[in-house]
């Protein structure tokens, strides 16, 4: 059956999960295909290898179940991102018109790989306003995945953090409608969830990584830091020219920017 453009999924509302990850996890065999599950806070928040992730009351944290998938599970993570990133300029949009204005002006929105929203003024610094988390399911012949997001809307920054991370509420200048956010992302993947094509296009244009970026990447798993030239904007893995010359590929790890801010130009809209 066609999903209507206009309508959202259901969406189950708590006031505290441990994890809305793990509702999931422990119940998506008996639930609906597209189920949103959101938390006013999450306990046991966690982000990219297991990392605690602070998910108090203010944010946007919630993940939605996809079930007999069709594509590769990292098509319904990227479709989350580009999905949330089109909901923030939206509502950026919109508030600017209502709001003093904000430090957002000549500021932009991008996804960089594996899974982060970050928001730049350009040049190699961002900061992080939110995460995206996709945990692949297998049950005989049954392929689905869940995939969470954290969005930092009105909740307060650790202040251990604040050099790393910012809310949408300190860019926008204003309290930020969750709902509505929430709303716009859900819209984006109901009507993009099939268009495999669109959704990498869009990914690639608004990856803070792009080709000829120069960066360090520091691989958790052989515990050392590589600088190089990437040879290819990253999608499902990144593609390192390394200083001495040999080319590696990672999978994972933490990317840092050398460089000035490789995208040129304004990014387009959504």
């Amino acid at each position: 059956m066609m999903q209507d453009e206009n309508r959202i999924p259901p969406v189950r509302h708590f006031d505290t999960l441990s994890s809305t990850n793990d509702y999931l996890r422990e119940r998506w065999q008996e639930e609906e295909d597209l189920l949103t599950v959101r938390a006013i806070a999450q306990t046991k928040g966690r982000g990219r290898l297991q990392r605690e992730w602070a998910s108090p009351v203010g944010g946007l944290w919630f993940s939605v179940l996809f079930k007999n998938i069709t594509e590769t599970p990292s098509h319904y993570q990227r479709l989350l991102g580009v999905a949330a990133l089109s909901a923030i300029e939206t509502l950026e949009s919109h508030l600017s018109k209502i709001a003093a204005p904000s430090r957002t002006i000549g500021a932009r929105f991008y996804l960089k790989w594996p899974n982060d929203l970050v928001y730049t003024t350009g040049g190699p610094n961002f900061t992080k306003i939110g995460g995206i988390l996709q945990e692949n399911l297998l049950l005989s012949e049954t392929r689905a995945c869940i995939v969470g997001v954290g969005i930092n809307v009105n909740n307060p920054i650790p202040a251990d953090l604040r050099e790393k991370a910012v809310s949408l509420q300190e860019l926008f200048l204003a309290e930020v409608p969750i709902e509505d956010l929430l709303r716009g992302i859900l819209l984006k993947v109901v009507a993009w969830r099939a268009d495999v094509t669109g959704v990498l296009q869009i990914w690639r244009q608004r990856s803070l990584l792009q080709r000829g970026s120069q960066v360090e990447i520091y691989s958790e798993s052989e515990g050392l830091t590589l600088h190089g030239e990437i040879l290819d904007t990253p999608v499902e893995s990144i593609e390192l020219l390394c200083a001495n010359g040999v080319r590696r590929r990672f999978f994972a790890g933490d990317v840092r920017l050398c460089a000035a801010n490789p995208a040129e130009g304004s990014p387009r809209r959504l």
